[in-house]
């Protein structure tokens, strides 16, 4: 593995480790032993990218990865994923091709950051608001980053050295 992107240490004490070159995938490590998740063709709840970005656990105990084709969440009971990926007919999927960032608000709301987007998860109906700037603002701007402040704000990095701020 080249490039370490993401650790995260669950609550069931398992440690999580995402590769952002994409020759791994996704690693579970549980103190002696590695498994390995890749995305794998024809598989629809295998992993949805092989470059992972982020991984966080959620308050409800769900482990969210972000990939380079989308957000997955990764089933305990079954060992494999739900992915939320974009469709550029459905205004409710994901917003965006690859999922870069992911956290969790203090009301416990998921949110993920695509290249043009920042998404909230609408659980209860399983599909996602996207919130972007006004169109035209961005021509090609992407976004590479997000923080949530301690007032509920979120800050959002552009890499044309660019910042934005939504209020939720």
């Amino acid at each position: 593995m080249r490039v370490v992107s993401a650790l995260e240490r669950d609550s069931f004490g398992y440690l999580w480790i995402g590769n952002g070159s994409g020759g791994v995938g996704l690693l579970r490590y549980d103190g002696q032993t590695f498994k390995q998740y890749q995305n794998e063709q024809g598989r629809a709840d295998s992993l949805s990218g092989n470059p992972v970005y982020d991984i966080l656990e959620d308050s409800k105990k769900r482990l969210w990865i972000a990939t380079d084709n989308g957000l997955n969440c990764y089933s305990r009971e079954y060992d494999s994923f739900t992915r939320f990926q974009y469709d550029e007919s459905d205004p409710d999927s994901f917003g965006g091709l690859r999922a870069l960032e992911i956290a969790e608000s203090a009301e416990g709301q998921l949110w993920a950051l695509s290249d043009h987007s920042l998404c909230l998860f609408d659980e209860e109906n399983q599909r996602f608001i996207r919130y972007a700037p006004q169109k035209g603002l961005l021509a090609s701007e992407r976004f590479t980053g997000f923080e949530i402040d301690g007032q509920g704000r979120f800050w959002v990095l552009g890499e044309g050295r660019q910042i934005w701020r939504f209020d939720s």
